[in-house]
């Protein structure tokens, strides 16, 4: 999730066609180990009761995020020129400390591993 924060946060400076791909390509690679990450971390520490419907958890949140997020984005779009950005990358450039500071909470908050997220269930 740090991963994905910090180069979702540096799209905010993509300047043309080959920064575009370096930071795609850096999204990419912080994407693509966080679901499988997320999926771990619910059936490792979910109790056995509930590991059946932990991949369906997300499902509601995906739309609840599409939903909220247009609505929070539409805004941030107007803020063109702000901070001498345009407002595609003040989109970028808002949520990123966000995510951030979340990936940095759950660094600290979620238990180090399977065994120690069993002993907390």
């Amino acid at each position: 999730m740090l991963a994905w924060g910090c180069a979702s946060f540096m799209n905010a400076w993509v300047t043309g066609p080959h920064s575009l791909l370096w930071h795609s390509f850096l999204l990419g690679l912080g994407e693509a180990g966080l679901y499988p990450g997320l999926s771990i971390s619910w059936d490792c520490g979910a109790p056995g009761r509930y590991r059946v419907r932990m991949p369906d958890a997300d499902d509601p949140v995906d739309a609840f995020s599409i939903v909220v997020g247009s609505l929070i984005s539409q805004p941030i779009l107007m803020w063109d020129g702000a901070l001498g950005l345009a407002g595609l990358a003040m989109a970028f450039h808002t949520p990123g400390p966000a995510t951030l500071a979340l990936g940095l909470a759950f660094r600290f908050a979620l238990p180090k591993g399977p065994q120690r997220a069993m002993a907390a269930a």
